[in-house]
């Protein structure tokens, strides 16, 4: 098999592109309700659930994860700062459904009423180049429960799939098959989102409008980073980089009101079984990581 490479030309056109879908919010089969996205993304069914369902390709567009590749396996993500997260397969149907939730191992108890639940779902496109991702997470509080209950979580948990599920098409038109290290930095900070987003790319020295071309961080303070816009909308914006290494990196600033979570993530790729190359990105997001935090300590010195 050859040894997959990156597009090299960072302004072509994404393959596969197009929006991030969300159907309505609908009842779920436990009485709550649940979120639906769908994207189109490059690569064929099998190629595709490498992506999604193991943890070395969900580590390349979500945050690090573990998998177990059968029903009742363990599964965890690594959300950084030492926030963690535990469930266990569901369902394992390669190359079509994938099903995550609930108790961390088989001998754990059956996952409760409302407790969350991820169901991804992979089916051909049709023009046999690319596949159709469709997300349901279901388990959020039914309405009227009160927004602690999951009103509120559940807004937010559907802002930050669109965000991942874009970094997951991006990912497979540009990098598909490359391994990653990767940075992943999300701190509440005081709002509102728009004075948060304004001061951060001013402190990178970034146009606060910016759609296209290449940018570079001017922040003496900060890890250096490069790259050219992807997408920029919303208060997030998005670089294929080339400072510090190749790979996808997005800042975004996502709520409303006093606490506003602001995300930095780098994803810094390299060709599988080349292990210096390997090295070095994890070298990279070793020493890039702290300097994150302590930059962002530095303006918003309640993160």
């Amino acid at each position: 098999m050859p040894t997959p490479s990156p597009s090299s030309d960072p302004s072509a056109p994404v393959t596969a592109s197009g929006p991030v879908t969300a159907g309505p919010v609908a009842p779920d089969d436990a009485g709550g309700r649940s979120i639906r996205l769908e994207v189109t993304v490059a690569g064929t069914p099998a190629e595709v659930w490498e992506t999604i369902a193991t943890g070395p390709g969900i580590s390349t567009w979500f945050v690090p994860a573990e998998v177990e590749q059968v029903e009742g396996g363990a599964v965890r993500l690594d959300f950084g700062g030492g926030l963690a997260e535990s469930g266990r397969v569901l369902v394992w149907s390669p190359p079509h459904r994938f099903v995550y939730g609930g108790a961390a191992a088989p001998e754990e108890p059956a996952p409760a009423a409302h407790a969350l639940a991820f169901e991804f779902a992979v089916a051909a496109a049709g023009d046999g180049t690319s596949s159709v991702v469709s997300l349901v997470n279901s388990g959020f509080a039914a309405e009227g429960a009160g927004d602690a209950a999951g009103g509120g979580e559940l807004d937010a948990m559907r802002e930050g799939w669109r965000l991942y599920l874009r970094n997951l098409q991006l990912y497979r038109a540009r990098f598909a098959g490359w391994r990653a290290s990767s940075i992943v930095i999300t701190e509440m900070v005081p709002g509102p989102g728009d004075v948060v987003w304004r001061t951060v790319l001013d402190r990178l020295g970034l146009p606060v409008d910016v759609r296209s071309g290449r940018v570079a961080s001017t922040a003496p303070d900060a890890p250096a980073l490069a790259g050219t816009v992807e997408h920029d909308e919303n208060r997030m914006l998005t670089l294929v980089t080339d400072v510090p290494g190749p790979g996808l990196a997005f800042l975004a600033v996502e709520g409303i009101g006093d606490q506003i979570a602001l995300s930095v993530y780098l994803y810094l790729y390299y060709p599988p079984g080349d292990a210096a190359a390997a090295r070095r990105a994890a070298a990279v997001a070793e020493r890039d990581a702290p300097g994150w935090r302590r930059w962002l300590a530095s303006i918003f010195p309640t993160a």
